[in-house]
């Protein structure tokens, strides 16, 4: 009888080891579940980062790499997909061996410079370049390439870098050089012409005097080249007040710069205090890529002699509209007001002439 409490106790006891060990067991197993829910999802989210950013840099065609200079051995150069692709290699490629396909690629124009490059990684620990390589079937490239040493590389010297293709940049800067270089030997060439060439910087908010002959006032020099201090200046110095409000109306370089997205050029005509008539004509700088203008080239010419001349037609058209007229109408008449002589035609101005081609008409 003891001897089956005795079991029965054992075989409780024991019961009750085996289920709390189980507990204790199927707790663990929950933690590890969890935890290796948690590390997948993260591994999830790591790989979503990393095809993030390898998306962003195919799209800026920009390729990483670590170059290695291992003392007493040959350099390794190891890359990622995209840095492959730039180069025209693939992943089974050795390090060895693309090193040596990075460096045939390179124009000999720019071996002293990517030298110079790898001296100033030394020296500064980060440094950048950029240089022409010549792809195996692309051709010539702009490269950029920058980097920092790895401060744990354990023996010699090892740089993490991006290499990128700037070739559309550089097609572009050159575009707007030549653009550039273009509009300014124009201004070149009008500059002698006119009287005032001011070209203005409507984001600096800054006006550079190209041309101003010496007679005339100095706003923008008054203004220390200020671009909005300069126009009102020139308002207030050099404009006629019966011509001030329009002037200012059209001197607005935002309105201005809106008006040139679609216009080769404005102009207005105004009274100057010491020059008398004169036409403000403005002309865009136009750079490529950019559909907002930003830069704006003023320049004034002298019309006083042809407004005269364009007031005196004026007034000769009021005298003729208004001119009484008898008989005969004009342009035209005949003095003798008789159809049997010719060549006696005068016009409503004429007082006297002397004429040998009066004759009897045929």
């Amino acid at each position: 009888m003891e001897i089956s409490a005795s079991y029965l106790l054992l075989t409780d006891a024991l019961n009750t080891f085996i289920n709390d060990n189980y507990k204790i067991w199927q707790m663990k197993q929950e933690v590890n579940e969890i935890k290796s829910q948690f590390t997948l999802a993260l591994l999830k989210q790591e790989r979503k980062i990393n095809d993030d950013i390898n998306s962003v840099l195919e799209g800026a065609k920009t390729g990483i790499f670590e170059l290695c200079f291992p003392t007493n051995r040959p350099p390794k150069l190891y890359a990622n997909k995209m840095m492959d692709e730039l180069l025209g290699t693939t992943q089974d490629l050795s390090p060895g061996e693309r090193y040596l396909k990075w460096i045939e690629g390179i124009d000999p124009l720019y071996t002293n410079e990517c030298d110079d490059y790898l001296k100033r990684m030394q020296r500064d620990g980060k440094a950048e370049i950029d240089y022409v390589w010549y792809h195996p079937t692309k051709g010539k490239l702009f490269i950029r390439c920058g980097g920092i040493l790895n401060p744990n590389y354990p023996d010699g010297m090892g740089i993490n870098g991006y290499h990128r293709d700037i070739s559309d940049t550089k097609q572009q800067q050159e575009k707007q050089s030549q653009l550039i270089q273009e509009q300014y030997s124009v201004i070149d060439a009008i500059s002698t012409i006119y009287l005032v060439v001011w070209l203005f910087d409507i984001k600096a908010n800054t006006v550079q005097v190209i041309r101003e002959i010496n007679r005339l006032n100095s706003p923008a020099q008054d203004a220390k080249y200020n671009a909005q201090e300069a126009i009102i200046n020139v308002l207030e110095q050099c404009v006629e007040k019966e011509d001030q409000e329009k002037m200012k109306e059209f001197y607005d370089l935002k309105r201005l710069a809106i008006e040139l997205q679609n216009k080769d050029s404005v102009s207005i005509e105004f009274r100057d205090t010491l020059m008398g008539w004169c036409r403000m004509n403005a002309v865009a700088i136009r750079e490529v890529s950019q559909e907002t203008v930003n830069k704006i080239i003023i320049y004034v010419e002298q019309i006083d002699e042809e407004k005269r001349k364009e007031m005196i037609q004026e007034l000769q058209q009021i005298l003729i509209d208004d001119a009484a007229v008898m008989v005969h109408g004009y342009y035209n008449s005949n003095m003798c007001s008789d159809k049997s002589v010719d060549g006696a035609q005068i016009s409503v101005a004429d007082y006297y002439w002397i004429s040998t081609d009066i004759k009897p008409a045929k």
